[in-house]
């Protein structure tokens, strides 16, 4: 049931997204719906965007922690560290933002 939800919120994000680009002439639909969000649906496909942005933003801060310590077993490596590290903690705070995105558009929802 849940999957079944989930395969009908997107279609309408989908939907609506198709019209906003259309209307927009081919303008960032996230833009639009941050814009104009009414119904839940599009606060929801609001909230799964920044939920996916989120999940990116940890990855790459997973990806900078890998290559710090990569560069810890590299001759000169140790100068590029700090880069790795603060660009590591960079993406966690982008992460934490877009969760905080993500609820207050699931909050708008309800």
């Amino acid at each position: 049931m849940r999957r079944l939800a989930q395969i009908f919120i997107v279609s309408v994000a989908l939907l609506v997204g198709a019209a906003a680009f259309a209307q927009t002439g081919g303008g960032d639909i996230v833009e639009v719906l941050i814009e104009s969000a009414s119904p839940p649906a599009e606060h929801q496909a609001l909230a799964a965007h920044f939920r996916s942005q989120a999940e990116e933003a940890r990855h790459q801060a997973e990806r900078h922690r890998k290559m710090a310590k990569r560069y810890g077993t590299t001759k000169g490596g140790a100068s590029r560290r700090p880069h790795c590290n603060k660009l590591a903690a960079n993406y966690d705070d982008m992460a934490t933002e877009y969760d905080a995105l993500a609820a207050d558009e699931d909050a708008a929802a309800k």
